[in-house]
This record gives C-alpha cells, sequence and structure tokens, in this order.
C-alpha cells in the first residue's frame, strides 16, 4: 500500500512539475546519475513513429501521437495535433508507464540506468497490464540475473513483434550481464 501511495505522490508531483512546461522532447541537461522523465521520453521516443493524426498501430489499434493508444471516450478522428500537443500526451503516457514500472518491479530505483529505461520502455509499449503478464521476466529482474531477464524477452511474441525494440533491450541486458 506504501508503494501504491509512494507511485501515486510521485505522479502529482511530476505531473505538477511538467505542468508547468512548455517543451520540446529534446535531450535535457541535468546532474549526473540523475534520470528525469526526458530521458525516459527521449529513449521511447526512438522507437515509435510520431503521428498527427490517427493510424492504426501494428498491434491494430486506434493510435495517435508517439504511441497514444486511444482509450475509452478520446476521439481524435479528422483532427492534426500539434508538436506541443503530442509531447503533452506523451509525457502523460511515459508517466503512466513510468508509475507503472515502478510498481512492477522491485526496488526499481536501484536498478542500473539501462534496466531502468527497459523497463518503463516495457511499461510504455506493453501497457501496465500487459507487462505484469511477463511475470518470469520480472521476477529475472528482481533477481537482478539479467541473463534470464534477456532470454525471457527473447522467448516471448512480444520480441518477434517489436523488432529493433526489443532487439536492443535484450543485447543490452546481455551486455550487463556479462
Amino acid at each position: 500500500m506504501l508503494k501504491f501511495l509512494f507511485a501515486l505522490f510521485m505522479l502529482a508531483v511530476v505531473a505538477a512539475i511538467y505542468a508547468t512546461r512548455n517543451c520540446a522532447i529534446v535531450f535535457r541537461p541535468h546532474a549526473a546519475g540523475i534520470t528525469t522523465i526526458y530521458d525516459y521520453m527521449n529513449f521511447t521516443a526512438q522507437w515509435e513513429g510520431k503521428k498527427r493524426r490517427v493510424y492504426k498501430c501494428p498491434a491494430g489499434y486506434a493510435t495517435i501521437g508517439i504511441g497514444h493508444r486511444l482509450k475509452a471516450g478520446e476521439n481524435y478522428l479528422g483532427l492534426t495535433l500539434s508538436d506541443a500537443q503530442i509531447e503533452e500526451i506523451f509525457k502523460r503516457d511515459m508517466i503512466e508507464a513510468y508509475i507503472a514500472a515502478k510498481t512492477s518491479v522491485k526496488d526499481f530505483d536501484s536498478l542500473p540506468h539501462e534496466v531502468k529505461l527497459i523497463v518503463v520502455d516495457a511499461n510504455f509499449n506493453l501497457g501496465k497490464a500487459g507487462f505484469r503478464k511477463f511475470q518470469k521476466t520480472i521476477a529475472a529482474c528482481d533477481a537482478r540475473d539479467w541473463k534470464t531477464m534477456a532470454e525471457q524477452l527473447r522467448q516471448s511474441k512480444w520480441f518477434s513483434q517489436t523488432g529493433n525494440r526489443a532487439k536492443n533491450h535484450v543485447s543490452t541486458l546481455k551486455r550487463l550481464a556479462a
């Protein structure tokens, strides 16, 4: 319960901070060793397209912006989004993915930087419920067993569906295991 309350608190803090900014998606300078929401956004954006209008993603879902799967009640049909609108939607999605990642694995904050990026990206790409189905992957992450984590991702259907994204994640985890 404490983990959940902390995640809600972090969402409120992050949302308040970023609601006051109108920044483009570019690398932001920050203190060494500190990962910002922009690091997660930049990492995930490299694997996603950017579309101003609604399109069908490879999985067949109505999507807009940078990988934003339309939710019930959202209707962007016929609209063309601006860069600022796309960034705002993407930022909210990444905050959700970050909170999902923090509640999906043990001691998220102590993970190596590269693993944090992968876990947040996987939560963005698969959704919280989708990522939680990767129980063996999560168990390997909790055990800090990067070799097994890489192998579990490689053996998944997701690996064959996501191309370079999954290959990058697996090779990064294998490098960390070496």
